[in-house]
């Protein structure tokens, strides 16, 4: 083998490793963001679930009162689209829109992570 082969090859092994160095990278960072959307997701999705049902057990004592439903705090117990159905039915409350709009942005932020993290990793994975 001549020098200018041995030199070439040694070229193209040195840039294999750099790029399959570059995609472990971004493999650990997509791990890191699925992780991180995960925990930001499920966290939103408690304080939602949680006001939901306490607000569903202890309002609406009275028979008959139209401001508080038990069905209707259901909703909250819907992953990402449950805050904004459950704020559709509150809109009328100032404290509602607080209680109901941060999680579901909470929520949102969590989703855009882990769909963040999957493509970056679906992207660093060799073909």
């Amino acid at each position: 083998m001549s020098r200018a082969a041995c030199v070439l090859a040694a070229l193209l092994v040195a840039q294999v490793a750099r790029a399959d160095e570059e995609a472990a990278q971004r493999v650990k960072l997509a791990r890191k963001l699925v992780i991180a959307g995960e925990v930001i997701l499920g966290a939103g999705y408690a304080v939602s679930a949680g006001t939901s049902f306490s607000i569903g057990l202890f309002c609406g004592s009275e028979p008959g009162d139209p401001l508080c439903g038990k069905s209707r705090f259901l909703w909250g117990a819907l992953p990402l689209a449950g805050p904004w159905v459950q704020l559709g039915y509150d809109h009328d409350f100032a404290s509602s829109v607080a209680l109901f709009t941060v999680p579901a942005l909470v929520q949102a932020s969590g989703a855009a992570l882990i769909i963040a993290g999957v493509v970056i990793g679906r992207r660093a994975r060799p073909r």
